[in-house]
């Protein structure tokens, strides 16, 4: 499906505004990945389209790996602006993250996002994360705190490069911002991702947003293409 994004995004001129899954299109028992807004990742679990209290929203699965991950190719190619997304988690040991200007050659993207290390205790971070998945952490400090069956908003904003400023979001609180002149990521992709290192969690999420800054829309030019393609 990266493909058939990358085909779109150079028809469009890069970028159709806003994003918003809200997940309530899909029948429960659905994964995402049956869209064109969304690619699973191949070798991780998954998620399904489930009813949660009068709402719809996904639950993991992890059936053959601690990891799963989705890319948002109904967002396309994005520089400047915001990916967010809640999430509720009962069990330690889980990482929940949203990931923004994923590079489609090299496979490098930030992340942000929260890990919840013994319940209801929670780190927060924003990091680079490469193709074979070793996170560098740009920043990792204390996280609210997350009860079972509890949801928090975790909001990633991005802005400029050569510096790119980071900024981190909880519940729509500040929690961090960082620069960082070391990977300088052009416009990408976005997405979310979920891991585990103990016993199998449960993880339910919900409301995947991304929005641009006023002035990313008017940068969307073969330029940012061009620069979402080098290492």
């Amino acid at each position: 499906m990266r493909i058939a994004a990358l085909a779109l995004a150079m028809m469009t001129g890069l970028g159709l505004g806003d994003f918003l899954d809200d997940f309530e299109s899909y029948s429960p028992g659905e994964d995402p990945d049956i869209s064109p807004d969304w690619s699973r990742e191949p070798g991780g679990g998954y998620v399904l389209v489930a009813e949660n209290g009068g709402n719809q929203v996904i639950e993991a699965f992890f059936p053959d790996s601690a990891y799963i991950g989705y890319l948002c190719d109904g967002a396309d190619i994005w520089g400047d602006g915001s990916v967010s997304m809640d999430f509720s988690v009962t069990g330690s040991g889980t990482l929940m993250t949203v990931i923004a200007r994923l590079q489609l050659f090299s496979g490098e993207a930030y992340v942000g996002g929260l890990i919840v290390w013994f319940q209801p205790f929670t780190y927060a971070y924003i990091g680079h994360v490469s193709m074979t998945g070793e996170y560098e952490l740009l920043y990792s400090g204390t996280g609210p705190t997350m009860t079972p069956g509890t949801w928090s908003n975790v909001r990633l904003e991005l802005e400029g490069e050569n510096p790119v400023t980071l900024a981190l979001y909880l519940d729509d609180q500040p929690a961090a911002q960082v620069q960082d002149s070391t990977y300088n990521l052009g416009p990408g992709l976005s997405g979310f991702a979920l891991i585990y290192d103990s016993a199998v969690p449960s993880v339910l999420a919900d409301n995947f947003e991304v929005v641009l800054a006023p002035q990313a829309m008017e940068a969307m030019t073969f330029g940012a293409l061009k620069a979402a393609f080098s290492d």
